[in-house]
């Protein structure tokens, strides 16, 4: 099942520790700018495999990428892969997570 989340609850959440975040977007984009705990998994090469390799201690899969179009993507070849999946898409992407830190 694909979620939605918002920036707040994500902050939450990351300070909670119980969320594995999941940016999609191409290295270049995240070395430029990223949420401090994400991990880097590229939209091309995302799989749960890649996903499993890391430890993920059953928290909450949250992804996002710029705007949210390429993580909503992601979301869907994962759950192909897995359809009993719950995973979180972050709602405006970085972008929102941006604009709400900012104020």
């Amino acid at each position: 099942m694909i979620n939605s989340i918002d920036s707040k609850t994500l902050k939450q959440w990351l300070t909670n520790k119980e969320v594995f975040l999941i940016d999609v977007r191409e290295k270049n984009e995240f070395d430029e700018q990223s949420i401090d705990g994400s991990y880097l998994i590229p939209l091309s090469t995302i799989s749960l495999d890649k996903i499993l390799e890391k430890n993920i201690d059953n928290k909450k899969i949250v992804i996002h990428c710029r705007l949210g179009v390429r993580s909503i993507t992601a979301c869907q070849k994962l759950i192909k892969e897995n359809p009993d999946l719950e995973l979180w898409n972050l709602e405006g992407g970085i972008t929102s997570w941006i604009v709400m830190n900012k104020n």
